[in-house]
């Protein structure tokens, strides 16, 4: 508000005088107004300027000083008054002789924050950047009256769009051990390789995973929001990885957990895609026992089953039709994040509830009908996936022993972690858990165990349009 130079008296008059302008072209919901009535009850007015006495800081009034700053430079002044010994601000005024008050409050740091952005969230000046979700995060715990503001309910502009990133040109498999001499790829090698959706660079480490001192040389300290892998199945993959036996495959597994475990935050998943193999009339049990391991002896959470669908290769029956699935196991410390809305899909079977009341026991007897009815209507719109994830099992990676598309990881990312976050893959093989973090804007950490495939995961990223670096003080940087 602005106010002229001439001195006035207060007195009072009937709030009718107050007639809202019948032209006024905004309007706010219910719940913005419910918000504005508790930032009202809690910061007083704070659509002006105000000052904090306790901090030094301008609380409101920024854009408002910048906009006077910029028109009348250094013919403004601001008049201050004597409180106790103690100048304060009073009001800022102009070479006009009109002046703008400076309302001054004292406050603590978190009720200081709250009231700047309690400010911002009532006008229409300016946007909010992504700076602000940690301090919203701080205020959660720190400003007791954060839930009655209805800061959850801000929006913030969307990023601009990002040029689409070369397309993945699928790991040279056919290639890897040319590959390996051109990378010179060698055990304990650590690779850095900045990513080209911002400031991230992923990590990859020609090691082994069961090692706790490659897993942390990898990691420097760093921990992950998630994890996904396909590891060596028992005895199937011998040619490239040796190979475990059924029988020492938990006992094999357990420094595996227990270096994943370590590195994981605690509202993190770790996923495994793992099916056993059958012998004779048996399908191998190993896969059971390393699940109930987990729980039983390792203390994780056996927190859900997904089973990716698969076309299969179609072959003879004997005993057994074709295989058309994969389960992949979830573990977690701990209550896992989740993000259900950013792998919504378009479907044309979207349940809607009957109504109020509709399907229950009081209201199939008002009807007089000797059931209750419990079957939605549907409707087209977006709808939540289950646990049966459906992606393509396109052969991107045709002669790794285990290939699986970039949109398995790429659905846990979406769905277990935000932009920013990080991903470990103790098991990377052609690196396509890279490549989907890079797609996806996360920070990927891989370890893979094997010369050639480490440099085919390099050359897959090359491919990308990004640049491997080897560390300094590994061998051959």
């Amino acid at each position: 508000m602005r106010f002229s130079g001439a001195s006035c008296r207060l007195s009072r008059m009937d709030m009718t005088a107050l007639k809202p302008a019948s032209y006024n072209p905004r309007s706010i919901s219910d719940a913005a107004l419910a918000g504005l009535q508790k930032s009202l009850h809690l910061f007083g007015d704070i659509s002006g300027f105000t000052w904090n006495i306790r901090t030094g800081h301008l609380v409101a009034g920024h854009q408002r000083l910048r906009a006077l700053q910029e028109q009348y430079g250094d013919a403004l002044v601001l008049e201050v008054t004597d409180v106790d010994g103690q100048q304060q601000p009073a009001a800022i005024t102009l070479p006009t002789g009109e002046y703008f008050p400076i309302r001054v409050v004292d406050w603590d740091k978190p009720t200081e924050r709250a009231a700047n952005i309690a400010a911002n969230a009532t006008t229409i000046q300016g946007e909010f950047t992504p700076d602000l979700v940690p301090i919203l995060d701080e205020l959660r715990d720190t400003f007791p009256a954060f839930d009655d503001l209805m800061f959850d309910s801000l929006t913030f502009p969307e990023p601009p769009p990002l040029d689409p990133p070369p397309p993945d040109p699928g790991p040279q498999l056919d290639k890897a051990a040319e590959l390996q001499e051109k990378w010179q790829t060698a055990r304990g090698q650590v690779w850095t390789i900045p990513s080209a959706t911002g400031p991230l660079s992923h990590r990859l480490m020609c090691g082994d995973c069961t090692v706790e001192a490659d897993v942390a040389a990898l990691m420097q300290g760093a921990k992950v929001n998630g994890c996904f892998t396909s590891p060596p199945y028992a005895e199937q993959r011998k040619e490239q990885y040796g190979g475990t036996p059924a029988d020492k495959y938990v006992e094999w597994w357990a420094a595996v957990q227990e270096n994943i475990a370590a590195v994981l935050l605690p509202d993190g998943s770790f996923f495994v895609n793992i099916k056993p193999h059958s012998e004779e009339l048996d399908r191998v049990l190993y896969v059971m026992d390393l699940v109930i391991a987990h729980v039983r002896q390792w203390g994780w959470h056996f927190a859900e089953e997904f089973c990716w669908e698969r076309n299969g290769v179609p072959s003879e029956v004997v005993r057994r039709f074709k295989n058309q699935f994969e389960p992949v196991f979830q573990f977690a410390k701990g209550p896992w994040k989740i993000r259900p809305e950013a792998v919504m899909y378009e479907s044309d079977d979207v349940p809607i509830p009957l109504g109020p009341g509709v399907g229950s026991t009081d209201w199939a007897k008002e009807q007089g009908m000797g059931k209750v009815l419990t079957r939605n209507r549907s409707a087209p719109g977006m709808a939540y996936p289950g646990n049966r994830i459906r992606v393509a099992s396109v052969n991107e990676a045709l002669n790794h022993p285990a290939a699986y598309p970039v949109g398995l990881p790429s659905f846990f990312m979406k769905a277990f972690s935000d932009p920013g976050d990080s991903w470990f893959d103790p098991f990377l093989g052609s690196g396509t858990t890279l490549v989907a973090c890079e797609n996806l804007g996360r920070v990927a950490y891989g370890m893979e165990i094997s010369e050639k495939y480490t440099a085919v995961c390099l050359e897959r990223m090359k491919g990308l349009g990004l640049t491997p670096r080897l560390c300094e003080g590994d061998a051959n940087a």
